[in-house]
């Protein structure tokens, strides 16, 4: 009763937004029922048999008190009683595999459709990601696939059996009496009024609770994210606990009324269907006394009316249990629908790369207002080493976004080798160009498991020796257990720099003919920083190098810097040819400069 009840109020939080119609919605889903077809067929049948065993079973009840009890008839008693158990066999194996198969199919929708919300995800533009919260993206495919899961299985079957129970009891009971059977129906528009009645009160509790722990939630996530902060100002965490107790309070407080509410309803609706059955036990007695009904039908009719009205009860709220399973598979449609990376038709493999990257004539915003680039150009040579400086907002990591194409430029070229990249594959353009952020991403696992992300296929030879010419085999023989070692989400167990390093080394195992280093050696300390120099100079060899730099000391590798300045190149030349030029590099790299001196001399 309260899962009706709670699908309705999701519902009712939710229904402003329809927009795909429902025709559209039905058919997006029949898209996931149709694999499974016959075992639904199945599974309608089992139903019908359990059904039928159902409605058999009251009025056997029936013959077997007028015809064999009160006649005394032995061998009719018992041929009865041995239908009986015949039937409660029958019911108990179809029911057995009913529920068993109805989990199978829930399951198997669940399960291709949350497949194919994943695999939808790792194609998202990522614009997508920043326009969404990770919890909402999180909810729909755990929350919302589970509503629509119900709804298209259990749902859907339990609702066409029980118009069909409902049906065949009524026809049943109309057949053995007229007037028990309008007596009986006269309690069904109360339900259906208390129900709606129901509906409208618990909506506002419900609402309440939602948004009490929404609350909870965003305390817990802030703690959670800054459990640094948090740990260093200590007079802090007795106010935040504080808040929280008061947070986590007021959900008590909402829940509590909900429940009140939520738990009245069940006791209501028994109150009202026991009201009923003793309106038809007065009726019927009195008829039996009047000698105008049979004491087994009188006790066939109770059993009939408790049949029926469990069916009613889910009945009256099922259309709203609909609406909020389209609203759920609405926002599934919605996510499916999604912008993705696309290929083009006649899109290349890339076989062989020599690495000449060229901007040419590019334009580019990440809104339709300000253009990040405009008619900017750039041109990098095969096995050149470059570096891109400039101040915070230039345009560094954007000139990086689109080489790897996460956004697509609004005019203009970027070619690899005299290719315009978006004649190129994705999956072939991305295999080409080695990645190491500032802050790189560690997956739950093993050092082994993240540093063959570079090449899946590498064995631990080859990861060994890309280890030993980057020079950090010293550091992963001082981890735990070497290889092995267990690294968390984001790699919080291990620190910045010991990070990085694997990074390096999951970048250099693909073998790129193009790396990019975006920052990367910014959060390291100088004798990793030093070690990670050493081992790239070695490595770059015979590769394009793009150097993003915020520190000034990384670009001494760099066969050119590109100084860059509002989105445009505004210096161009080695170290010592842009300090000549006294032009932004030099102040930039000065103010560096009189910083290290500063904390070194604070040190």
């Amino acid at each position: 009763m309260g899962w009706h009840f709670r699908r309705y109020l999701e519902y009712e939080e939710t229904k402003t937004r329809k927009m795909v119609p429902e025709k559209e919605l039905i058919k997006f889903l029949l898209k996931f029922i149709t694999p499974y077809k016959y075992l639904i067929i199945f599974l309608i049948l089992l139903s019908l048999i359990n059904l039928a065993t159902g409605l058999a079973t009251p009025y056997l009840t029936k013959i077997l008190i007028d015809e064999y009890i009160v006649s005394k008839n032995y061998n009719g008693f018992i041929f009865i009683l041995a239908i009986f158990i015949l039937i409660a066999v029958i019911n108990f194996l179809s029911s057995s595999l009913n529920t068993y198969y109805l989990a199978k199919v829930g399951q198997g929708i669940l399960y291709s459709m949350r497949c194919k919300m994943y695999r939808h995800l790792l194609r998202l533009r990522l614009e997508y990601f920043k326009k969404n919260e990770t919890g909402a993206i999180i909810s729909r495919i755990i929350n919302d696939v589970d509503a629509v899961s119900d709804i298209i299985t259990s749902g859907a079957i339990n609702t066409f059996i029980n118009v069909l129970s409902i049906s065949g009891s009524i026809i049943i009971m109309y057949e053995m009496n007229v007037e028990l059977t309008l007596i009986s129906l006269t309690i069904i528009p109360l339900i259906v009024l208390t129900s709606y009645i129901f509906s409208r009160w618990t909506r506002r509790a419900y609402k309440k609770t939602r948004e009490k722990i929404a609350r909870v939630t965003t305390s817990i996530e802030q703690t959670v994210s800054g459990a640094k902060v948090s740990q260093a100002f200590v007079r802090r965490r007795k106010i935040d606990i504080q808040k929280f107790e008061e947070t986590n309070r007021e959900y008590l407080q909402a829940s509590m009324e909900a429940n009140k509410l939520f738990s009245s309803i069940s006791p209501i609706m028994n109150l009202i269907r026991a009201g009923g059955i003793a309106l038809l036990l007065w009726y019927g007695g009195m008829m039996i006394l009047n000698n105008r009904l049979t004491i087994g039908t009188l006790i066939a009719f109770y059993a009939y009316t408790e049949r029926f009205f469990g069916p009613v009860i889910s009945l009256t709220m099922f259309y709203n249990t609909i609406q909020s399973a389209l609203a759920a598979s609405e926002r599934i449609y919605e996510f499916l629908h999604e912008d993705i990376e696309r290929d083009r038709p006649n899109a290349i493999e890339l076989d062989k790369v020599k690495g000449k990257i060229e901007y040419r004539h590019v334009y580019f915003s990440y809104d339709s207002e300000t253009l990040l680039f405009k008619d900017f150009n750039l041109s990098i040579n095969p096995g050149e080493t470059i570096a891109i400086v400039g101040p915070t907002g230039a345009g560094k990591t954007s000139l990086i976004k689109l080489l790897f194409r996460f956004h697509e430029i609004n005019g203009g070229a970027i070619l690899l080798d005299n290719i315009d990249i978006r004649n190129i594959k994705l999956s072939s353009l991305r295999s080409h160009i080695g990645l190491v952020l500032q802050e790189d991403y560690l997956f739950k696992g093993t050092v082994l498991e993240n540093i063959r992300i570079g090449d899946p296929s590498a064995g631990i030879d080859e990861v060994k020796r890309v280890v030993k010419e980057l020079g950090i085999e010293e550091f992963i023989e001082s981890l735990p257990n070497g290889y092995n070692t267990s690294v968390l989400e984001g790699g919080k167990n291990l620190s910045a720099g010991q990070r990085q390093l694997i990074a390096f080394a999951r970048a250099l195992l693909s073998n790129p003919k193009i790396l990019v280093l975006d920052e990367a050696t910014s959060s390291v300390d100088p004798y990793t920083e030093k070690l990670i120099q050493n081992a790239l100079e070695k490595m770059i060899k015979d590769k394009t190098c793009i150097i993003i730099a915020h520190r000034l000391s990384t670009v001494r590798l760099a066969d050119r810097i590109v100084v860059l300045s509002d989105g445009r190149v505004v210096e161009e030349g080695t170290h010592e040819e842009l300090l000549k030029k006294r032009g932004l590099y030099a102040k930039l790299y000065y103010e560096q400069l009189d910083k290290s001196m500063i904390e070194a001399v604070s040190s």
